[in-house]
């Protein structure tokens, strides 16, 4: 199935991905290759301390570029956590800009 991308979707996106700090770029392409994920399973596959990964992932939200995907039990604590994952939209225009 093709998506459909919105030009004002791709214009955003050109217009944020350049401004990305190199931490929130990493986060964003490993959620991008493990998701649905929580924080733990970002910081785990970074090899990273989670309070690196909470800030990166907030910035993530606020422009858009990760959703919530569900709550769910996080394999490692067992606790109910937040998982993620990319739009559909974004994850096409990341394939193409990799």
């Amino acid at each position: 199935m093709k998506t459909k991308i919105r030009a004002t979707s791709l214009l955003a996106f050109q217009e944020i991905l350049p401004t990305l700090e190199k931490r929130e770029l990493e986060v964003l392409k490993t959620i991008k290759k493990i998701q649905p994920c929580n924080n733990l399973m970002i910081s785990e596959k970074l090899n990273l301390p989670v309070n690196c990964i909470t800030g990166r992932v907030y910035s993530l939200r606020k422009y858009g570029l990760i959703i919530f995907y569900r709550k769910e039990k996080c394999p490692y604590t067992s606790r109910t956590t937040i998982f993620w994952k990319i739009p559909e939209w974004i994850d096409v225009l990341l394939q193409k800009s990799e």
